[in-house]
């Protein structure tokens, strides 16, 4: 969602905004790209997948058990948010800062280690490199793509089997020097 924001705030305010830097934030959040990647063979429905499947009208949500349901209030909010998220179309063509983006798996030949469950079987394992090279890293890709077509001024910086959290961890040090860079030029 912080890429949407991100993208959004930068349009919006194109005099306020001389640069944008996107962290493991500017994909693909429409409804057809959810729902292709419910068929990664790791899914585990919880309580997002739920809300999700319920923001898109699926009917099959209701049969995804919730523990710590939330009061009811707070369920009809959680899941308004995500409608207005599924209904947001990133354009970048409408950013005039300059930005730059970094993507945690795009460059992954492999499926994501740290997306696999720990208890992950040999046949899992299996099963997510067969998706990931039939539909996860095409999905990954589209938004990249996407970026480098919209934003022709923007930069791209693509990690290999990275977490989200693209600032932390072992790419902490690439992210905060490439980010450092680009913002004092």
């Amino acid at each position: 969602m912080a890429g949407d924001e991100l993208t959004l705030f930068a349009t919006r305010y194109p005099d306020r905004v001389m640069k944008v830097v996107y962290l493991d934030a500017a994909y693909d959040r429409t409804p057809e790209g959810y729902i292709a990647s419910l068929t990664d063979p790791t899914n585990q429905p919880g309580m997002m997948q739920r809300i999700r499947m319920e923001a898109l009208g699926m009917p099959e949500a209701s049969n995804i058990r919730v523990e710590n349901m939330p009061p009811r209030y707070q369920w009809v909010i959680l899941v308004a948010t995500h409608r207005a998220i599924f209904a947001f179309r990133q354009d970048y063509t409408k950013v005039q800062a300059l930005a730059l983006a970094f993507y945690a798996v795009t460059t992954n030949r492999h499926y994501p280690s740290h997306w696999l469950p720990e208890n992950a079987d040999a046949g899992v394992r299996a099963r997510a490199e067969e998706w990931w090279k039939e539909k996860g890293h095409a999905l990954m890709r589209e938004p990249v793509e996407q970026f480098r077509r919209e934003i022709p001024r923007g930069e791209i910086v693509e990690l290999n089997d990275a977490k989200q959290y693209v600032f932390l961890g072992d790419t902490a040090k690439e992210v905060v020097a490439k980010t450092r860079e680009f913002l004092l030029r």
